[in-house]
């Protein structure tokens, strides 16, 4: 009812404009409404190039999604090896005021590469092996979650191999929920104690 009352008066402030204006203008709204709650997709692959899909090295497209976070990096992977560039990027997103969590495989599965020494300084979580059923069961999902507004979907571990070698494929999408959706998997998770904070 406020809003109406706020419009009536903007609306009385300027007699001379038509009501039609006034329409179009608040169908306008409602449609860019409507289009901001659709996803955008794009695949990101890494390996050899093709014209069907031009190569966005994964590592690049984290970095960038990294560095447009403004509030909360969720980073989900089996594999966590020592990255530079992507613990330079998490650096630089908890300098902004950022929260860095990452969701991993158990450390005892990470320590060939490092993994979980690398990333120790970031609130890290992972699915304890007594937890799981079956017992054989492993952390296999790999994401990158930003502000629950955009999400990188790949098959590429957070691995050098992977994010710039290896044929990896990812779709990512912006807005539409999907990232919140995701997101909200992850937290549910940790919430029911699936997911553990590591240390």
């Amino acid at each position: 009812q406020g809003e109406v009352e706020h419009l009536n008066k903007a609306w009385a402030a300027h007699p001379n404009l038509p009501g039609a204006a006034l329409a179009l203008a608040l169908e306008s709204v409602q449609a860019a409404q409507r289009i901001a709650d659709v996803p955008t997709v794009e695949v990101v692959v890494t390996g050899p190039d093709s014209p069907a899909a031009p190569v966005r090295l994964t590592s690049e497209v984290v970095r960038q999604l990294i560095d447009q976070a403004t509030e909360r990096v969720t980073l989900v992977s089996y594999a966590a090896y020592r990255m530079k560039s992507v613990i330079t990027a998490l650096d630089e997103a908890v300098a902004r005021g950022g929260d860095v969590n990452l969701i991993l495989e158990s450390a005892e599965k990470l320590d060939g590469g490092g993994g979980a020494h690398a990333y120790a300084k970031y609130r890290t979580y992972q699915w304890p092996t007594d937890r799981r059923e079956p017992p054989e069961a492993k952390l296999h999902a790999k994401a990158v979650i930003i502000d629950g507004r955009d999400v990188l979907l790949t098959s590429a571990n957070m691995t050098n191999a992977a994010y710039d070698k290896n044929i990896e494929l990812g779709v990512l999408c912006r807005g539409g929920g999907v990232a919140r959706q995701v997101q909200a998997h992850f937290d549910v998770l940790i919430a029911r104690g699936v997911l553990e904070l590591v240390g």
